[in-house]
């Protein structure tokens, strides 16, 4: 249902209704978090579905706050083939505390 509610989210935000666009994306952020425990073990989809959603709608305090909650959810375990999203992520959680 995240995915449903992320494209409904973008329709909006294309169509120019950003407040309507920021609802569907709030949406969309509950549904992934929500359905992250029926995942399989090692899927990033749901987590970075998150990043996305937060980001599109400029919510770049929620993105930070997902980066490091989606850091803490076994980054170790990650496969090498995902440093680089894993590297972004530290980026994105980190760049405040740079600032």
């Amino acid at each position: 249902m995240g995915n449903a509610a992320a494209g409904a989210a973008l329709a909006e935000l294309m169509g120019g209704n950003t407040d309507s666009a920021g609802e569907w994306f709030a949406t969309a952020v509950e549904r992934y978090r929500e359905s992250y425990e029926y995942a399989p073990p090692g899927s990033w989809g749901r987590p970075i579905g998150i990043l996305k959603a937060r980001i599109l709608a400029g919510d770049w305090g929620g993105a930070e706050a997902d980066a490091r909650w989606t850091l803490e959810q076994n980054p170790a375990d990650v496969s090498t083939s995902r440093s680089a999203t894993k590297r972004g992520l530290k980026s994105t959680s980190s760049a405040r505390d740079r600032a």
